[in-house]
């Protein structure tokens, strides 16, 4: 997580001012880490080797030689996953994007981005031709694959620099689309907008047999006002997805 005045802390799941920090925010990180730049995504490789800080200015963090590496991505993509390899996979709304890690001793922000290696897919050439945008991404360690969804498709393919696509499942209907999707390799939560949000739930990563459907999230949370009324607390929309492996989704209203 980011913190103020000091930087990207790994959180030790108690004290946010006794966690690491683990890219300080110094004159050396200034270009990245200034009031200026929103650096308001953070992933991590599974091998915990790779941070990605991505808003305003993309940046790769090398935890293990403790140096920020470039990539050939810039500031529109929206979602990502980084292979422990040192492979770096985006999503701009049309466009997808395969980058290799490269080493780059400039941490001047306005440097060039090293375009070496990358390949850029678009979206009319990676599904079936409906239309739509990328929506969201997840890399399966296991299997060493990554799950898209575009438009009313989700495909996998395996992570590596050239990339193949295989459809895993289609939204039945018209005028359907994914606006979020989220994976933990057990279960699958995915959002739908047919002018009308659904949600969408899957007890496995490839989304085979019919899905619970339902138009909102019960948390089984009930709240009590300061008048002492109670309701339940009820999800209609979200604006972020993820589950993680302990089976919890975490959703940002």
């Amino acid at each position: 997580m980011r913190l103020e005045d000091k930087g990207i802390a790994l959180f030790n799941g108690t004290d946010v001012n006794s966690s690491e920090i683990v890219i300080p925010q110094s004159e050396q990180f200034k270009g990245f880490l200034n009031y200026g730049n929103r650096g308001n995504n953070i992933i991590c490789s599974p091998n915990g080797r790779y941070l990605l800080l991505y808003g305003d200015t993309p940046l790769v963090y090398d935890m293990q030689t403790k140096e920020v590496v470039r990539t050939g991505v810039d500031n529109t993509i929206h979602d990502a996953v980084l292979i422990n390899d040192g492979l770096l996979i985006a999503l701009e709304y049309y466009e997808m994007i395969t980058a290799p890690i490269h080493p780059n001793p400039s941490l001047d922000s306005g440097s060039p981005i090293n375009q070496e290696g990358v390949s850029r897919y678009k979206v009319d050439k990676v599904g079936n031709g409906a239309g739509g945008e990328f929506c969201s991404i997840w890399y399966d360690e296991p299997s060493n694959e990554i799950y898209v969804a575009l438009g009313e498709q989700v495909l996998k393919s395996p992570a590596q620099p050239e990339l193949s696509f295989k459809e895993i499942y289609c939204l039945p209907g018209e005028n359907k689309k994914f606006t979020r999707y989220a994976c933990n390799g057990q279960r699958v939560f995915a959002v739908t907008d047919n002018y009308q949000k659904k949600f969408y739930e899957w007890d496995n990563k490839d989304m085979t047999g019919e899905p619970k459907i339902s138009q909102s999230i019960d948390t089984g949370i009930t709240l009590t006002s300061s008048f002492g009324l109670t309701r339940k607390f009820v999800i209609s929309d979200v604006q972020r997805l993820y589950y993680d492996k302990a089976g919890n989704l975490w959703v940002q209203v």
